[in-house]
């Protein structure tokens, strides 16, 4: 997982035909009938696809891995795993801040799962500008899975000759990052050793 900027201006479809998408999604709150024509329309997807370098935000599998990449909700849009109660943060399925690239595997591995640490936001803010998702009432819910383009990702996670990684001094963000997204899946661990082994390999071929 590396850091990545979003440009600030989402692509046309979220400014115009989505926008009375998510004034039904308001009214009908967790009955709203989600389109992933709008929020998984082709332009939004190029964009991620551009912004993330054809890399999943989570894993970093790309195309060429053979990971058919999806347009994923950080915020899950339906239920919450951590709060049944909790209709989802339903308002924010055509937030362009709130999309992101997915391969198949972290998205079904991250599902509806959303932990915090704060207090959890349970219904759509009065001012739109805080449906941005670094606005401070979401900062505030201090959530334990890692946004790429927001959270600072340097030296959060330490590597291991086998493939494996670990959050750097057990910080437990990390830890539950590799956890939602079960970052620790065998192909995954497979491709680090890989490219171990190769980038050691070439440190060698320096050194002599």
């Amino acid at each position: 997982m590396i850091r990545v900027i979003k440009e600030s201006i989402p692509p046309e479809i979220l400014q115009t035909k989505a926008e009375n998408l998510r004034i039904k999604a308001l009214k009908e709150c967790k009955k709203h009938k989600f389109s992933t024509r709008y929020y998984g329309h082709p332009s939004v997807k190029k964009k991620l696809l551009e912004i993330y370098c054809k890399k999943c935000a989570y894993c970093e599998s790309s195309i060429s891995e053979g990971a058919a990449l999806q347009v994923e909700h950080y915020r899950p849009k339906k239920n919450l795993m951590e709060d049944m109660n909790h209709p989802g943060y339903y308002w924010l399925a055509y937030e362009w801040t709130n999309l992101l690239l997915s391969c198949p595997s972290c998205n079904r591995s991250k599902s509806n799962s959303f932990p915090i640490m704060g207090e959890r936001v349970k219904s759509p803010q009065n001012d739109h500008k805080e449906w941005h998702i670094n606005s401070e009432s979401f900062i505030s819910e201090k959530p334990l899975l890692f946004n790429p383009e927001f959270d600072n990702l340097e030296k959060q996670f330490k590597f291991y000759i086998d493939g494996s990684i670990a959050g750097e001094d057990k910080n437990r963000r990390s830890e539950e990052t590799i956890r939602i997204c079960n970052l620790n899946r065998e192909n995954l661990r497979a491709a680090r050793k890989k490219k171990l082994k190769l980038l050691y390999s070439e440190i060698l071929d320096i050194e002599h």
